[in-house]
């Protein structure tokens, strides 16, 4: 964040226009000495632009600037191709990131272990590299004791990537790692039509409202909540529609960040603009 800085500094004596994509809540979650020397170097003509409103608003009320924008996530990622037919498989859960220990990967093992032990036949799909130890061990753990029942699919791109989405039914998401912003993973299991469970943390429950699927929090008893809505009928979500939504208002709030980086003039009264901070509909 220092060399962001000189470069913003090096912009502003150029009288350059400046625009600050924060894409970590390393700094939003809390007030960061670093961050509030950017932002007083940028100055109050800078735009900011957060992942969510709240993350812009948190933006605003700890580094007291006035111009923010949100551009979500959505627009970063390769929508997946309609699932192909699944109901005569076996009910599928999945699971796709960096496989850490704060990103979740044991409480996935942990979660589908507690659904098979209530006696329903469900098949585990994990996909991602493995990046710590303690995550080898739970991924070798569901191997040994899940058998058949589990899929390893180790780091997925591409095509590949289209094919793990389009291999299961629900998706969960158990990452409870400090600076979790915004996934994009969300917004590909939102595209693929996929209902998704979450913990709480960072932007998460901005993205997965009650019409993607269900957020519980990691102090609760999030294991019994998630078996309980794994069982229970998902037909009214539309995690799809929400995916074109949240495409579309991406959209609209990049075209708004380009006129302002061509005119240099911010008009929070555009007709895109909800509010004065700069925050679409």
């Amino acid at each position: 964040m220092w060399l962001t800085t000189a470069l913003v500094l090096a912009a502003r004596l150029r009288k350059r226009r400046i625009a600050l994509h924060h894409h970590t809540f390393a700094h939003v979650s809390r007030r960061v000495l670093r961050a509030r020397v950017l932002a007083r170097v940028a100055g109050k003509a800078a735009v900011h632009i957060g992942l969510t409103r709240d993350m812009s608003r948190s933006i605003e009320a700890s580094y007291g600037v006035t111009q923010t924008v949100t551009v979500n996530n959505s627009g970063l990622v390769d929508p997946v191709a309609p699932p192909h037919d699944t109901a005569a498989q076996r009910f599928s859960i999945g699971f796709l990131s960096n496989l850490t220990a704060a990103k979740g990967t044991m409480r996935v093992v942990d979660l589908v272990r507690k659904f098979r032990e209530t006696g329903h036949d469900v098949t585990l799909h994990i996909a991602g590299p493995v990046d710590d130890e303690a995550a080898g061990r739970a991924v070798e753990d569901a191997e040994r004791e899940f058998g058949d029942s589990f899929k390893y699919w180790g780091r997925v791109t591409g095509d590949r990537k289209q094919e793990f989405f389009r291999s299961v039914d629900r998706f969960v998401f158990l990452s409870q790692y400090e600076n979790e912003a915004a996934p994009l993973v969300l917004y590909e299991a939102m595209s693929a039509n996929l209902p998704i469970f979450a913990l709480r943390q960072g932007a998460i429950d901005e993205i997965v409202t009650d019409d993607v699927g269900k957020i519980a929090d990691i102090s609760g008893p999030w294991i019994e909540e998630c078996c309980a809505w794994l069982e229970t009928d998902t037909s009214r979500l539309k995690p799809q529609r929400a995916f074109n939504l949240c495409l579309q208002e991406s959209y609209d709030a990049v075209d708004h960040l380009i006129s302002f980086l061509a005119s240099g003039t911010w008009n929070p009264d555009s007709r895109d603009v909800a509010h004065a901070t700069g925050d679409l509909t």
